[in-house]
């Protein structure tokens, strides 16, 4: 990771917390509702008891990949008045799946957020869950975060919450200047998908398909990313809703891997390699001075 902050406290590691950082600059990132932790139900409105009448999405405040997320589709009142939701577990009502949240937060700490929806010119590439841009940003030659790469994300199975590409999504590299897709591809495991100029599940266009709120996209990103300038790099999770851009959540390993496979070209051959390079040697040109004072000193104790 590169960056100087404790793991302990890092705020890209823990969701709620980075939920908190970004509330507290004015950046625009998904709320949570409610905070489960060893059994209790924490509601960020304190005056709540209940859970909202809405779909909701709830994940764990540290984890990766779209593991351990779970969606509930707010299915209206029955007979009794109750709320009643369907998800993993079947169809609950409202007490019963805000026990059964309580219950599964021992020993692991759960974000509770409403559902986000897709801006309708990307719905027919989203399938059932949030397409993201997951766009990298740098600190530049003079501490600036500059945009070097971006992908989207979407999901290809009905069946599938989330857009993951380690969960069997697909991924379409984004000309960073106007928003631009090209054709996708997915981490190769299945070869005869190749290159997609199409979604598999909806054979929808993806090549050359210009996503909406670009320009709102960047800035939030860089935005974000002068707010935690302790992180050279991070990859920016960005849901594109009919409200403008939403930051899901910003990642300090922004799996390069993934923007290379879909990018189809290697990423030191870009910016982002000159900037990284820079780093490198600014950060052991600063090491000398230390790593020579330490062995004078080293001498002097030994006479």
């Amino acid at each position: 990771m590169l960056s100087d902050v404790p793991r302990k406290h890092c705020i890209l590691g823990n969701k709620d917390i980075f939920a908190a950082h970004c509330r507290e600059f004015g950046l625009h990132a998904v709320e949570p509702v409610a905070i489960a932790d060893d059994g209790h139900i924490m509601f960020s409105d304190t005056s709540l008891t209940r859970l909202p009448a809405c779909d909701l999405f709830i994940k764990p405040a540290r984890g990766s990949g779209g593991r351990g997320a779970e969606r509930w589709r707010w299915q209206g009142k029955d007979m009794q008045g109750q709320d009643i939701y369907t998800g993993t577990a079947g169809r609950l009502a409202e007490v019963e799946l805000r026990q059964r949240l309580a219950f599964r937060s021992n020993g692991r700490r759960t974000i509770i957020q409403r559902c986000l929806s897709n801006h309708p010119d990307i719905a027919q590439l989203a399938g059932h869950a949030v397409a993201t841009v997951r766009m990298v940003t740098c600190l530049n030659e003079d501490g600036m975060p500059e945009i070097t790469d971006a992908i989207f994300r979407m999901a290809t199975r009905p069946d599938c919450i989330v857009d993951n590409i380690h969960a069997g999504g697909i991924g379409a590299p984004i000309d960073i200047s106007c928003g631009q897709l090209g054709c996708a591809s997915n981490l190769g495991v299945d070869a005869a998908h190749g290159r997609l100029r199409h979604h598999p599940g909806t054979n929808h266009v993806i090549e050359g398909v210009r996503l909406p709120f670009w320009n709102d996209v960047r800035a939030l990103a860089c935005a974000a990313h002068a707010t935690l300038t302790s992180y050279v790099i991070v990859g920016w999770d960005i849901a594109l809703t009919t409200a403008g851009p939403v930051l899901i959540e910003g990642n300090s390993g922004p799996c390069l891997d993934i923007m290379q496979r879909m990018a189809d070209r290697p990423l030191g051959d870009g910016r982002l390699a000159h900037l990284l390079a820079h780093h490198l040697l600014q950060g052991r040109q600063s090491s000398i001075p230390n790593a020579r004072r330490q062995c004078h000193h080293a001498r002097a104790m030994t006479g």
